[in-house]
């Protein structure tokens, strides 16, 4: 038992983690309950709001133990922690996790994961806390990797092949691959380590960036690191990116969830240069955003800039009112 929990706290996560005891959990996923085998996929999720970190990821390994249940060890697991609410102490986080998961009969799980500015919950947006989703998956190879430039990573000898087999082969193949990524925001070569990746391995891809700044007050005054922080394993980085391929039977779809409401009229982008917008609509795409800030300064006051998350990076409008 993880020696910084209090008596009380190592007792429940204890019975927790020997399947003596299930915690009821208001969120758990009735698919994870209806599973009968321990050969199938799990998945669980659980958050906490709890204002001291290692409650808060107590709570977490015991909503998602109990969803998965008493035969289901994580083989994955994806850690978000908001640095606002924890501070530097975001630093100990996957420790505590993989330390409270870790056992006789189980390897710890793979983790990978970071401090971010806000979670998304079933109830709302952008709130504080600590993340845990836990994956289940027999059968899968899980190969973790940190990277600090844009060359591709090292992995252990002879998972390259097996990779570039299945990312080739027909889409009837047994073993699929897929991959996980979560950058520092420092890190500008992030999109050329995506595209060596997607070269190499072209398979869905899925992640985002962490949050600037996610190490708090240095206490000897400023700040300590403007940097991020990223988790995997136990250990917590802040630069570069980290990730982990996924390789077995598996399938993964890449889908987008926007952070915020939607604005304007749907348009159809008809040019680009590999991530630049040039035209939305056979229109210049600078054209048709500002005609969507002039159609809604009535709804947000007359100044759209106060409910708009993105903004002209454009020199010669730096003076028009409500661009920048």
């Amino acid at each position: 038992m993880p020696r910084w929990l209090s008596p009380a706290k190592q007792k429940v996560l204890k019975a927790v983690l020997q399947g003596s005891v299930l915690l009821p959990y208001h969120a758990a996923s009735e698919t994870a309950s209806s599973l009968a085998r321990t050969n199938s996929f799990c998945f669980a999720t659980a958050y906490s709001a709890n204002p001291q970190l290692s409650s808060a990821v107590v709570e977490c390994i015991a909503s998602v133990k109990s969803q998965l249940g008493p035969s289901r060890h994580p083989h994955l697991c994806q850690l978000l922690v908001t640095s606002d609410a924890y501070g530097s102490h975001v630093e100990y986080a996957p420790s505590f996790v993989q330390e409270c998961l870790s056992s006789k009969e189980n390897a710890p799980p793979v983790l990978v994961g970071g401090a971010v500015q806000g979670l998304l919950t079933n109830r709302s947006r952008n709130v504080a806390g600590v993340s845990l989703f836990a994956a289940h998956m027999p059968a899968v190879e899980l190969m973790p990797f940190h990277v600090k430039g844009p060359s591709l990573p090292e992995l252990i000898p002879g998972q390259w092949d097996s990779l570039i087999q299945s990312s080739h082969a027909a889409s009837s193949s047994a073993n699929n691959v897929a991959a996980v990524l979560l950058s520092e925001p420092h890190f500008v070569q992030v999109d050329e380590l995506i595209s060596r990746i997607q070269g190499v391995v072209p398979c869905p891809l899925v992640g985002g960036v962490a949050q600037p700044n996610a190490w708090g007050e240095n206490p000897w005054g400023g700040q300590r690191s403007l940097r991020g922080a990223l988790f995997l394993g136990n250990r917590t980085y802040h630069e570069g990116a980290v990730g982990c391929f996924m390789h077995g039977p598996i399938q993964m779809d890449a889908l987008c969830d926007q952070g915020c409401r939607p604005v304007g009229q749907a348009a159809t982008v008809t040019s680009s240069h590999g991530g630049t917008i040039l035209k939305l609509d056979h229109q210049t795409a600078l054209l048709v955003v500002s005609q969507v800030f002039v159609s809604i300064e009535r709804l947000c006051n007359g100044n759209p800039s106060k409910c708009c998350i993105f903004r002209k990076a454009c020199p010669e409008h730096a003076d028009d009112k409500g661009l920048s």
